[in-house]
């Protein structure tokens, strides 16, 4: 399995709308991604926002759990910390 990394400059003084647009464009291209919030609120801001990121849809996503075997069946995971 071939491991890819992406990295791309937020232009937008938004973060939370630059990144869940991002998400969204890659969402048909990428299987599974991990964002890495700064804090708690941050990420339950960005997770209402992949909610309601277009009226007809949303972007299927979790907010990281203890549990690794849930977590990698996530196409989106949000979280606060890089746990194994």
């Amino acid at each position: 399995m071939t491991t890819k990394v992406h990295f791309e400059l937020l232009e937008q003084a938004d973060r939370i709308h630059g990144i869940a647009n991002l998400l969204l464009r890659r969402d048909r291209l990428t299987p599974h991604v991990l964002v890495l919030c700064p804090d708690q609120e941050f990420m339950q801001q960005l997770s209402e926002r992949l909610w309601t990121i277009h009226p007809e849809s949303f972007l299927t996503h979790a907010i990281a759990s203890e549990s690794s075997d849930v977590n990698a069946k996530q196409p989106i995971l949000l979280s606060t910390s890089i746990n194994r």
